[in-house]
């Protein structure tokens, strides 16, 4: 169709939180689309809209899947998988094919993404099949605006009709990030389901999903015994947990506790988290340098394990690994939330208005951890693993800029959205920490 496509849209109840930022979350979370009055999706194409949008895909690729294990139900466990995916263009490159290949629970699974592009709309449609259905899926329909694409359409799942939305962030075209979301209530809020890195590496293995399990450890030393540790943990023990699959992530200090240690610990999965315990800590190493480590501590039972909290935005949810956490001598931030019942609430919240307002404030490097919920099969180390509780870490040059842009924060928030904070969150503390360098 020439002109703005012109999609019908379910009208579905919303919550009374969702209807008092109408405006607000639109304009945050769907570029290029709007409601009309009488209920019709309105797609519009982006001002620098081109038929060059896609070309970033071409050649061969590695894919890294991450995708929740059921939708629409708040459920913050998902699934992880590689694929192959292969794009070549078409129709004298206002068009291109993908072919999308994996296998998923152990079946082989084939999918095809036809895109075309229509000069005179300069609107994108990707239409869809896969192996497992055989039909042909409506059209998403979008476009790109500058590096970022973003593509709606109307569909059902579980007998409800919903809005699709794909999101393709081409900021780094050597690794591009696919991600899709579920919006039940006329796009007002999307639940992230899908996402998928791209990259070039055909010649080796798909690169490691990154940190997926976290141990966030808090440590008592002896008195004035920090600098002894940390040289101690340094010289000897970081190494060979590198080489057995356990990966330190910096050692830090809270500014008003001279004998308190906090540091992470990342693992690609949990199957590899009980490996590492077992291969270090019934190793050599370990039995070489135990006594002395020991005999510097008080207290290193207060240990959270916790996972990557995702779908929270588009496109930009990372895969975090060690050098994430890497901040040149700047400061670092925890936050732990406490939700009585309620951290299904307070992760919506955040999705729709508290990290906008944090991005908004230009706090860009921060991420958000939820307990895992899996076996601690090692429990001769103890951890917490709270099912109310949501971690964040964030990093700043400066404390000055920590509170300069956590005001700017407070700022954004409407009264309204404080109030529904409030009440979502029933505790709610902050460690700010510096790095170690003794």
């Amino acid at each position: 169709m020439k002109g703005s496509i012109l999609l019908l849209v379910a009208t579905f109840a919303t919550a009374p939180l969702l209807a008092q930022h109408i405006q607000e979350i639109k304009s945050h979370t769907a570029p290029n689309m709007t409601l009309a009055q009488n209920g019709t999706l309105i797609i519009k194409p982006s001002e620098n809209s081109s038929k060059k949008d896609f070309d970033f895909l071409q050649g061969n690729w590695e894919v890294a899947n991450t995708k929740r294990q059921s939708l629409l139900e708040g459920n913050e466990n998902w699934n992880k998988f590689d694929s192959k995916s292969s794009t070549e263009l078409i129709l004298l490159g206002i068009g291109n094919v993908e072919k999308y290949t994996a296998v998923i629970e152990g079946k082989p699974f084939e999918g095809t993404a036809l895109r075309i592009f229509d000069p005179n709309t300069r609107l994108w449609s990707i239409y869809w099949s896969d192996s497992n259905n055989g039909t042909l899926d409506p059209p998403m329909v979008g476009s790109f605006d500058g590096k970022v694409g973003d593509f709606y359409s109307e569909d059902h799942y579980l007998g409800h009709r919903v809005l699709v939305r794909f999101n393709w962030n081409a900021t780094d075209p050597g690794h591009p990030v696919w991600s899709q979301a579920f919006s039940v209530d006329d796009g007002l809020s999307w639940e992230w389901n899908w996402y998928m890195h791209f990259s070039r590496n055909m010649d080796h293995e798909v690169p490691a999903l990154g940190i997926n399990v976290m141990e966030l450890r808090n440590y008592i030393l002896e008195p004035g015994k920090v600098g002894d540790f940390v040289r101690l943990f340094r010289k000897e023990l970081i190494a060979p947990q590198v080489a057995l699959g356990g990966y330190p992530m910096g050692e830090y200090a809270p500014k008003i506790n001279n004998d308190h240690l906090i540091w992470f610990r990342g693992f690609e999965s949990m199957q590899s988290r009980g490996q590492f315990l077992n291969d270090f800590y019934y190793g050599a190493v370990w039995k070489k340098n135990r006594t002395q480590a020991n005999g510097l501590l008080v207290n290193n039972d207060n240990v959270h394990l916790l996972k990557p909290l995702l779908g929270l935005e588009p496109g930009t949810n990372e895969r975090i690994d060690r050098k994430w956490f890497n901040n040149s001598g700047g400061i670092t931030v925890i936050d732990y939330y406490i939700s009585n019942q309620k951290r299904g609430n307070f992760i919506q919240l955040l999705r729709l208005g508290y990290l906008p307002a944090m991005r908004k404030a230009g706090i860009k490097k921060i991420s958000f951890w939820i307990s895992e919920d899996g076996e601690n099969t090692f429990p001769r180390l103890p951890v917490f693993q709270d099912q109310n509780l949501t971690v964040s870490i964030a990093f700043y040059r400066s404390e000055a800029e920590y509170h300069q842009k956590i005001a700017q924060r407070d700022k954004m928030l409407s009264l309204e959205r404080k109030k529904a904070l409030t009440d979502a969150v029933t505790l709610h503390s902050t460690e700010v920490l510096y790095p170690l360098t003794p």
